[in-house]
């Protein structure tokens, strides 16, 4: 049994399947890259544009253009037809689709920056969210409210120290009302 590890119940292990697993977030040790979700306001719009499907998740529904045509059909109804666009995910359906969208962009003076819709069709991390939060902005006049990381992060530090603070407090009243109690 050379070689071999003994665990404290009494079986063996061999040296490789003693290895740490990867950590539970990772799947086949990769782990995704942090989703950037769609803010509330910007939900709330996509719900009152009435859309045959509702948008769950930007970077796979937006990908191939067909939502952003029908977005896009809210508001220049005589540039696009929704028969002409697919709803499928090859290369060549999403490159056709996006093509119509530039056209009618320009047409309507509505400007995308490549990047975006390059990043969009390709599944980049917060491309799609950005084309919304554009495209919210443009149609509805309004800011997406955006929080600074650095500012979260504050917030985040503050929420975790409020049980502690909540804690003491208690301890504090408890003390003033029964002397007697332990504990605190």
């Amino acid at each position: 049994m050379a070689g071999m590890l003994r665990s404290p119940h009494g079986t063996t292990r061999s040296p490789v399947s003693a290895k740490k697993a990867p950590a539970e977030s990772t799947v086949f040790g990769y782990s995704p890259p942090p989703e950037v979700g769609l803010g509330r306001d910007v939900y709330k719009f996509l719900q009152r544009l009435d859309l045959s499907c509702p948008i769950k998740n930007p970077r796979r529904d937006l990908s191939n253009g067909f939502y952003v045509a029908e977005i896009l059909s809210r508001f220049f109804a005589a540039d696009i037809q929704m028969h002409s666009y697919q709803n499928g995910t090859s290369e060549r359906c999403k490159r056709d689709n996006w093509e119509q969208i530039k056209r009618v962009c320009q047409k309507n003076d509505l400007s995308i920056p490549s990047n975006i819709i390059e990043g969009t069709i390709q599944g980049e991390p917060g491309a799609a969210v950005s084309l919304m939060e554009l495209l919210y902005e443009k149609f509805t006049g309004k800011k997406v409210q955006r929080i600074d990381p650095k500012e979260l992060q504050g917030w985040m530090q503050q929420l975790l120290q409020q049980p502690q603070q909540l804690q003491s407090q208690r301890c504090h009243l408890a003390s003033q009302q029964l002397p007697r109690r332990m504990g605190c």
